[in-house]
């Protein structure tokens, strides 16, 4: 919403759109389940619970997006610290299969990946708190460096996307945030 209302503020200063949407996705219901209990802008801001990783959300909660509001593409696909879920329950190929399905559904995409050690600290936590392991975990090619290799295989042939610049870190865990545009 804070993202949402710091557009909408530039845009009265400056006219230069006028409609603006955003589609926030999350496999945890209880974070969409409070975003929409809080969502102040429900005609422009949609959540929804789903697991970006299945055809099923791709068809029916992205591309349904994008169809009911004209588009082909999303202006902007913000990927906030996830990559590292997605690759700990997908493993290498579906970390790949995501980036590349980001690529293909943005014009500018900004992401912020976490790094190896924020994997290893995942891990432990699991296991301190009795949880099962991640399957995929102990057969990860993509390990330290993780995040540079995302960054690398984003502007690769397969992805395609060409580097903008890297905006800083976050201020919270020191994660660096790189955009990325498909134009």
């Amino acid at each position: 919403m804070a993202l949402y209302e710091q557009l909408m503020q530039a845009n009265d200063e400056t006219r230069t759109c006028r409609q603006l949407f955003v589609l926030a996705v999350d496999i945890d219901a209880t974070l969409i389940q409070r975003s929409t209990e809080s969502n102040n802008h429900v005609d422009n801001i949609f959540y929804r619970t789903a697991d970006i990783q299945s055809d099923n959300c791709r068809r029916e909660v992205v591309g349904e997006f994008l169809r009911n509001h004209g588009a082909e593409k999303f202006s902007f696909v913000f990927v906030n610290s996830i990559t590292m879920w997605i690759h700990l329950n997908h493993g290498d190929d579906g970390l790949r299969n995501f980036l590349h399905y980001i690529s293909s559904i943005a014009e500018y995409v900004l992401i912020e990946p976490q790094d190896w050690k924020c994997y290893r600290a995942a891990v432990r936590r699991m296991k301190k708190l009795g949880c099962q392991p991640f399957q995929h975990f102990t057969t990860l090619e993509w390990r330290e460096g993780v995040d540079q290799l995302i960054v690398k295989y984003l502007q690769s042939s397969a992805c395609g996307l060409k580097f903008v610049k890297c905006l800083g870190q976050t201020e919270l865990w020191s994660r660096s945030l790189y955009l990325f545009s498909s134009l």
